[in-house]
């Protein structure tokens, strides 16, 4: 192996250690010296066709996912290996992906962990094949989401050999296969010490935890497809293909325009899963008719009970018989509002409320949740702004201001683009990239079937009008940077628009016309104090020029407490009014001397472009609100 091709492969990990207990920092620090080492090592075993013994040894750790914490099954294994081992095996899947694609050898049903292929993708030919059926024939679609038990475990290995055997497969690269899962075993890591289990033997089932075991397990279930086809004569078709299946690694759904049809294909499935040593989980096995709301029932066959039902969670997206999507967005809405309540509980009890931490616990966990296959049902924009809002009352809490917020400038303050623009940005750069996709996908050919609906050609049309697009054939030539550049651009100058028209909130747009993370919200870590600038930036100190809006007194009898009988807007509460003359003189020493008129004044106290008056005039308006407060009882 050439040197560069280990550098390569060190630069890619940064997992948990295995048995070896070796992190990837110690590869990642000093990969000019490890790099020759690697070479070396894995020329030697590509020689020898012989694995290091503790290559063979992994660590398995359970995750508990809910239920029972003393029922194993509630638990999810994560495997442990030595990082020497995944940068071999990771040599070792290219060369078997060179090999598959040079022979064509997966049938284009199958999209688990194939380059190119999505979860996205598959729902979207899920969803073109519903909608085919449901709105332009009117007849129904009979689906059965199969899980199978501990598929990826039951392989058999001697029967996966035998059927790589029967291809081209390059001999000294089965052999190393064959070498890489002979004599495996794995020891639990339990406690909270870290305690490990004895060494027990794994006799069957790909390698947990490798590179390498979606691929053979790909392979192993790639015959499924061509029995099933043989079986299913009512299969729906995509641009003249019948698909009886869809397949994403193990997660399966077997499809048919009838009842007869779909029963023939799961009598199928059952004698391909005897022969193929796997079993499936009729329990959580569903049927959904799309077309039909059918009441929770069961279908008896084979001696088996199969649940009907009108929903299901098929690669994260929830379907419905309907095809509406308000079963998915409620999902959604209640887990996203559950982790926006933990972290909210976090930032007030523990997190020192401190902005940056929960703003980026904010994009890396709840936006995800958000944003999960928007792809394929965030077409509605009333469906997006839904969750617009739980973004608008997130950043509101945070900077502790009142629901009458301008959230275009909620979203300024804090560096925030609106979940529509991000959703946008995601639809175009999918359909897009689907353009140019090779002709043999599924998912272009379902976007091709797509692209001749009026109703998708409309809300696409929309949608690139919104931020000035040129069409969609244009925007093919686009990669992902440059439209989420362009969307970002006028997403951000239709919130300077609202921000500046806005009623309530005038300052900020005075000050502000950059949307990125305020300096303020870094910079002052005291509560109190970042939250009385933004009050002030917000137009949202209470004096009665706010408290009066409410109740639309006239602005000339929004007047102050004090003698001078003015009203107290900024101008008054910042330089004239008598109640703070003995704070005040402080204050007027962060203007500089060459400014003027009030209104320049304070935008030079607001503009927050100097951390040291940003904090004098935070501690002014604390000051000044206790005196409010005493002075007027």
């Amino acid at each position: 192996m050439l040197l560069y091709r280990p550098r390569q492969f060190i630069n890619a990990w940064d997992k948990s250690p295995g048995e070896d207990m070796i992190p990837p920092e110690v590869f990642l620090s000093n990969q000019s010296w490890w790099a020759p080492i690697l070479a070396s090592l894995f020329t030697t075993i590509n020689a020898t066709l012989k694995i290091p013994p503790n290559w063979k040894q992994s660590i398995v750790i359970p995750i508990h996912k809910k239920g029972d914490p003393q029922d194993p099954h509630n638990y999810r294994p994560i495997s442990l290996l030595d990082i020497s081992y995944k940068i071999y095996s990771r040599f070792l899947l290219e060369k078997l992906i060179e090999w598959a694609e040079e022979t064509k050898l997966f049938h284009p049903e199958q999209a688990g962990f194939r380059k190119g292929h999505s979860t996205s993708g598959q729902c979207l030919v899920l969803l073109t094949l519903i909608d085919k059926y449901l709105n332009r024939f009117n007849c129904k679609l009979h689906a059965a989401f199969v899980d199978l038990t501990s598929a990826f475990d039951s392989i058999p290995r001697d029967r996966l050999w035998q059927k790589l055997s029967y291809t081209n497969i390059d001999k000294r690269l089965l052999l190393l296969l064959m070498e890489i899962h002979n004599d495996i075993s794995a020891r639990v890591k339990f406690g909270p010490l870290g305690a490990l289990s004895d060494s027990f033997p794994l006799n069957k089932g790909v390698k947990q935890g490798c590179l390498l075991a979606p691929f053979l397990f790909n392979f192993y279930i790639n015959d499924i497809v061509t029995t099933m086809k043989a079986l299913n004569q009512s299969a729906p078709s995509l641009q003249q293909l019948k698909i009886p299946i869809l397949l994403y690694a193990d997660d399966m759904v077997l499809l048919s325009l009838t009842k007869l049809g779909l029963n023939n294909t799961l009598r199928g499935l059952m004698t391909y899963c005897d022969t193929n040593s796997l079993k499936i989980n009729f329990a959580k096995t569903k049927i959904l008719t799309f077309g039909t709301k059918t009441r929770k029932s069961l279908w008896n066959f084979e001696g088996h009970s199969i649940e009907y039902c009108s929903t299901f969670k098929y690669l994260g997206i929830t379907f419905q018989h309907g095809l509406s999507w308000s079963a998915h967005l409620n999902t959604t809405i209640l887990a996203a509002r559950r982790t926006i309540k933990a972290l909210e509980k976090f930032y007030y009890a523990k997190g020192g409320q401190l902005v940056p931490p929960i703003r980026k616990a904010f994009i890396s966990k709840v936006l995800p949740m958000l944003l999960y296959g928007v792809e394929i049902w965030g077409w509605n924009l009333k469906t997006l702004q839904r969750l617009e809002i739980l973004q608008n009352s997130f950043a509101r809490k945070i900077l502790g201001l009142p629901k009458g917020s301008v959230v275009a400038q909620l979203r300024t303050e804090l560096g925030l683009p609106s979940i529509v623009a991000r959703a946008h940005i995601r639809i175009i750069s999918f359909y897009c990239k689907l353009i140019n996709a090779p002709g043999s996908l599924l998912a272009r050919q379902a976007f091709l079937t797509c692209s001749q609906s009026n109703k998708w050609s409309k809300a696409m049309v929309t949608i690139t009008a919104r931020y000035s697009l040129p069409d969609l054939d244009s925007l093919s030539s686009w990669d992902k940077h440059k439209i989420r550049a362009w969307i970002l651009t006028r997403d951000e100058a239709m919130d300077r628009a609202q921000s500046t028209s806005a009623r309530l909130s005038m300052w900020l747009p005075k000050v502000k016309v950059v949307r990125s993370l305020a300096n303020y919200l870094i910079d002052l870590t005291e509560p109190n104090l970042r939250r009385a600038f933004t009050m002030a930036r917000f137009h949202s100190i209470p004096t009665a020029f706010l408290q009066e809006i409410y109740s639309k007194t006239p602005i000339t009898q929004r007047l102050c407490p004090c003698t001078m009988n003015e009203v107290e807007d900024f101008i008054h509460f910042f330089f004239y009014c008598p109640f703070y003359e003995p704070i005040r003189s402080k204050l007027l020493l962060l203007i500089p001397s060459t400014i003027t008129s009030k209104e320049d004044c304070l935008k030079s106290l607001l503009v927050d472009a100097n951390p040291q008056i940003s904090r004098g005039v935070a501690i002014f308006i604390v000051q000044a609100l206790k005196l409010r407060a005493t002075l007027t009882g």
